[in-house]
């Protein structure tokens, strides 16, 4: 499933490796790990060809994976769930993974920016 959210997912990693004062991702050889919360992990790869995730960890379907030109790469719990470039891509889970992954990576970023616990903002009749 390809949504709106891909290419807000794309900005916010960008902004995380930003806000981390990581090299650029085109500096990596393989794809750069992103670690996002205690269920979702990113890597990155700023290359113009595809690479694979050579250090993944054990047990993870990250394990040899190939992440495709410019392609960010997300698992959730160790499982393959969404695949978007800056043009869009795919959650696997759908709608919910990425509304997940959105509140995991602004979250991420709000502790990399000043410290603090990121306080998802739900709408009427909240999740």
């Amino acid at each position: 499933m390809s949504g709106p959210g891909c290419p807000v997912a794309m900005s916010l990693v960008a902004d995380l490796v930003f806000a981390r004062k990581q090299e650029p991702l085109n500096r990596y050889e393989a794809p750069l790990r992103i670690p996002i919360d205690d269920r979702w992990e990113a890597w990155a790869n700023g290359k113009r060809e595809p690479r694979r995730i050579a250090d993944g960890p054990d047990g993870s379907m990250a394990q040899d994976c190939e992440v495709p030109p410019f392609t960010v790469a997300c698992f959730r719990l160790g499982w393959l769930a969404a695949m978007f470039d800056p043009g869009g891509g795919t959650f696997i889970g759908g709608v919910d993974y990425e509304d997940e992954l959105i509140e995991a990576l602004q979250g991420a970023l709000a502790k990399e920016r000043d410290g603090r616990e990121y306080e998802p903002v739900r709408g009427e009749g909240g999740a």
